[in-house]
Parts: C-alpha cells; sequence; structure tokens
C-alpha cells in the first residue's frame, strides 16, 4: 500500500512540473474591447500554447474576481489550424469558463468571449489566468499571470478625486 501512495505523489509531482507556459502572443494578450467599469464588452486574449492535446482537450479562462461571468458562455476560436469558429463553452464557477476545443495543436490561439461585464467601482483587475487540460482534469499547459485589465470610469459618471 506505501509503494502506490508513493507512486501515485510521485506521478502528481511530475504531472506538475511537466506542465509548459502558455505564453502571450503580443505585449497585451488580453484586450477588452471597452475598459470602462460596469460596461458588457467583447474580450480577446492572444497566447502560444506549447503542447499539443490529440483527444478531449479544454481551455480555461479564470477571471479574477470581482468579474461574475454570465451564462450561457459564447466563445470563439481561432487556431493554427482554422479560422475563428464558435466552441462549445460552460461556466465554471463564477468566474472560469472552459470551453471545449476536442484537440490542441501547438501554436497561436486567438481566443474570444462576448458579454463580459467590467467589474464596477474598481480601476484595475487582478492578473487574469489560462489553462489547458485533457479530459478536464490533466493539466497540461498553463499561465497564471497572463495579463490584467485596466478600468475607465463608466462614461456619464462623475469622477470624484
Amino acid at each position: 500500500m506505501r509503494f502506490t501512495i508513493n507512486s501515485l505523489l510521485f506521478s502528481l509531482f511530475i504531472a506538475v512540473t511537466l506542465t509548459a507556459f502558455i505564453e502571450p502572443i503580443t505585449r497585451t494578450p488580453l484586450r477588452p474591447y471597452a475598459i470602462n467599469q460596469d460596461y458588457t464588452t467583447d474580450y480577446l486574449l492572444s497566447v502560444n500554447i506549447p503542447s499539443s492535446i490529440s483527444l478531449d482537450a479544454y481551455i480555461e479562462v479564470e477571471f479574477p474576481q470581482p468579474y461574475q461571468l454570465s451564462s450561457p458562455c459564447t466563445a470563439y476560436v481561432k487556431s493554427p489550424d482554422s479560422e475563428f469558429a464558435t466552441y462549445p463553452c460552460t461556466k465554471e464557477f463564477i468566474t472560469k469558463y472552459v470551453v471545449a476545443v476536442g484537440t490542441i495543436t501547438a501554436g497561436e490561439y486567438y481566443i474570444a468571449f462576448e458579454g463580459i461585464k467590467n467589474p464596477a467601482a474598481y480601476l484595475g483587475s487582478s492578473n487574469f489566468k489560462i489553462r489547458t487540460y485533457q479530459n478536464q482534469e490533466v493539466l497540461v499547459d498553463s499561465n497564471e499571470y497572463l495579463d490584467a485589465v485596466p478600468f475607465l470610469p463608466y462614461p456619464g459618471k462623475d469622477i470624484c478625486l
């Protein structure tokens, strides 16, 4: 029994340490179409995913608190092999979207989400996170500090200094 637990822990250690880093493609890998507080807009992520996943691949994007994502989710993905296409997307928790892409070919990806409401009363967000999974359980690649978003006051609101 002891051998099995140690083997399992070693396997988990190897799996965690072998994940690759998802790199930004541009200086601003996260682009909201509007950066006003309390405004509903679209978001585009541009990243280089280093590892291919041949079956049952998922891309998870975690928005920082205090985002509260809506359901249903609409996601568009452009991969190295295809133009933008709609993919099944589900909301996990309040701040995570999971996109079922089927397969991942290593290379540049553009991921767009519609209808994201920017938080109110914040000057900026903390970091977004992106991860790839096989079978929604095995972490393959990740970036826990992708980018943050600054916010401007909603147009028409008074600015108090």
